[in-house]
């Protein structure tokens, strides 16, 4: 699976944010502390996963029910075709509304995706595409030869082998 584009409505600090990615390489997001480069990695798990850690609500708890309101949009390639994903959730909403391109409104859009990420978890999502400050300390102290090791080593972890099949798959 790979990210083409993400548009965000509105997400923690992110509104009206249209991010076409790169087609070819590897996109890295850089910058300042609290510049969102974390928000930026928690609406790309909650869009697929719908998940947000129990620390993510602190994104969300402003007074007014129009900031606890979260929507975007992925648009992913996978299995050999582009796909759009739209989600949704206010606070008068029980659940996330959630809608994968051609599918119906309704239709298995959950099963469908499910699917598509080879139903690995949002965890696994999280340890692969975050490193933070402590683990880039870390590589600082490693010889030339050891860094490659020690970043495989920190993305995959015990699920590694299910994100290779996402990864082939998705190929």
């Amino acid at each position: 699976m790979k990210l083409t584009h993400l548009e965000i409505d509105r997400f923690g600090i992110w509104q009206d944010l249209d991010l076409p990615l790169e087609s070819q390489g590897v996109s890295l997001f850089y910058g300042p502390n609290e510049a969102g480069k974390s928000t930026l990695l928690k609406f790309i798990r909650w869009m697929l996963y719908g998940q947000l850690n129990r620390h993510d609500h602190a994104l969300f708890t402003q007074s007014s029910r129009h900031e606890n309101f979260r929507s975007g949009k992925v648009t992913f390639e996978a299995q050999g075709r582009s796909h759009k994903l739209t989600r949704h959730y206010s606070p008068e909403a029980e659940n996330d509304t959630l809608k994968l391109s051609d599918l119906p409104e309704g239709g298995p859009s959950l099963r469908v995706l499910q699917d598509l990420l080879q139903h690995t978890s949002g965890d696994l999502y999280e340890s692969i595409y975050a490193v933070g400050l402590k683990e880039l300390q870390e590589l600082g102290t490693l010889q030339q030869e050891e860094v490659a090791s020690r970043i495989y080593g920190l993305s995959l972890g015990p699920e590694g082998k299910q994100f290779l099949k996402v990864q082939n798959f998705a190929t």
